[in-house]
């Protein structure tokens, strides 16, 4: 007895309601013998698939529930969408390890899956408003953002892959199904190439099969589970066996509109805004000095891509920075390139926050041009947990004068070089006035 076979032809059907029984089947595995039964059953999927693509051109916005499930991590959001880029997500629940062992190693993300949890997005695709009702914070950003566990997915409201279903991928009947209480028909994905030249672009298909479960009645995906292929980085954070599974919950279709994807701050809630300036602009725009100039002097640093990232309230008196800087490492020295991430603001973000409290936790006292600071070794800390350790310095000092906070990362430099860099920005800030600008 064989297994039904991949495949889909073309030339099928796209009657927009197709039968959805399940045809050629035999028994629970749905195994098929007859050969006729098998050209059957590939044309009702595609034709099932087909006539699914079509009614997804007919969905100009939706709302739902979303669930996304891959090993540990787990989310939960209330999603709206709307075509071709509104999209709102309420986040309901937000656990995600990855983002734990992150804190330890470079503290980078931007708010933690607790701090998640409660916060509102709302994007027009030009962009994008974060919104902390709780702590009555709005943030704007500019262009596209969405905070998920899965480092390079996109999945909650992402249905992206439907137009081009039958152009991208063999199918097979996986039969029926129910999805939160919605009976549905399975589908089995598997890409027809891993990867496609298209001239002005490239498309390549990080899963090596997935799985689709059509609803009965609107056709609407209502489950997605689907395998990363040996190429996808994912493989690194879940593991060869590891499956990813997005299910979508009380589904409203073409209801939502476009007011809910435009947002209007209210009265009592601080705002901030985000902007990518070159570094004379960001000195200019921040409410307080910092002696970048002598920064970027010291051992022949320089600004990554010229630019870096201010964040500023409308009232003008509150602002961070967030300044890369980089240096390629000498012939004596550790090949590589060293890089510095600057924090400064005389605002404590949810991520310098984080930063503060792991310093005053897990650092030592260090002294920074007469002034008392923390230092950590994250690199020290995790080694232990890591295959194989870590093999470049990855080191934190904190401080806070006048206050004005900062917060100086280092991958690839040594505790003492980057106390000297801090110890540098402070004296040179020291001969402008590291304080508040009149």
């Amino acid at each position: 007895m064989s297994s039904p076979r991949w495949g889909a032809r073309k030339g099928s059907s796209t009657e927009r309601r197709p039968a959805v029984a399940r045809i050629g089947a035999d028994g629970e595995t749905g195994a098929v013998s007859d050969p006729q039964e098998v050209k059957c059953a590939m044309e009702s999927v595609t034709a099932l698939v087909r006539a699914a693509v079509a009614a997804y051109e007919d969905v100009k916005s939706f709302e739902a529930t979303v669930r996304v499930r891959a090993e540990r991590a787990t989310v939960e959001a209330h999603v709206r969408a709307m075509k071709p880029d509104c999209l709102t997500i309420a986040y309901r629940t937000y656990e995600d390890p990855f983002a734990t062992f992150d804190q330890e190693v470079t503290g980078s993300a931007e708010f933690s899956p607790e701090e998640l949890v409660g916060i509102e997005l709302i994007s027009d695709g030009r962009q994008t408003w974060v919104i902390d009702r709780v702590g009555e914070i709005a943030l704007r950003k500019r262009g596209w953002v969405v905070y998920e566990p899965l480092p390079g997915l996109r999945a909650l409201g992402e249905l992206g892959f439907m137009p081009t279903l039958v152009r991208d991928f063999l199918m097979r009947d996986e039969g029926e199904t129910v999805v939160a209480g919605r009976p549905a028909r399975g589908v089995g994905l598997k890409p027809k190439t891993g990867h496609r030249s298209l001239l002005l672009r490239e498309v390549a298909f990080p899963m090596r099969k997935a799985s689709v479960a059509f609803d009965n009645e609107t056709l609407f995906p209502l489950r997605i589970t689907a395998s990363p292929s040996d190429a996808s980085p994912l493989i690194y954070w879940l593991g060869p066996s590891a499956s990813i599974t997005v299910e979508y919950e009380g589904v409203r279709l073409n209801q939502v509109s476009e007011e809910r994807f435009s947002y209007e701050p209210q009265e009592g809630i601080r705002v901030f805004r985000e902007e990518i300036l070159t570094g004379e602009e960001l000195m200019t725009r921040l409410p307080f000095e910092i002696g970048l100039a002598a920064l970027l002097d010291a051992g022949g640093y320089r600004l990554y891509g010229g630019r870096g990232l201010l964040t500023s309230a409308d009232s003008g008196d509150r602002a961070y920075a967030k300044l890369v800087l980089t240096r390629r490492a000498g012939e004596e020295e550790t090949a590589g390139e060293r890089v510095v991430t600057l924090r400064i603001g005389n605002y404590l973000s949810r991520n310098m926050s984080r930063r503060r409290a792991f310093l005053a936790e897990n650092g030592e006292g260090v002294e920074l041009h007469g002034l008392d600071g923390r230092i950590v070794d994250r690199g020290a800390r995790v080694k232990e947990r890591l295959s194989g350790g870590v093999n470049r310095a990855l080191v934190e000092i904190g401080w806070e004068r006048d206050g004005i906070y900062g917060f100086m990362a280092g991958e690839g430099i040594e505790s003492e070089d980057l106390r000297v860099l801090v110890a540098t920005l402070l004296g040179a800030a020291d001969e402008s006035g590291l304080t508040e600008a009149e």
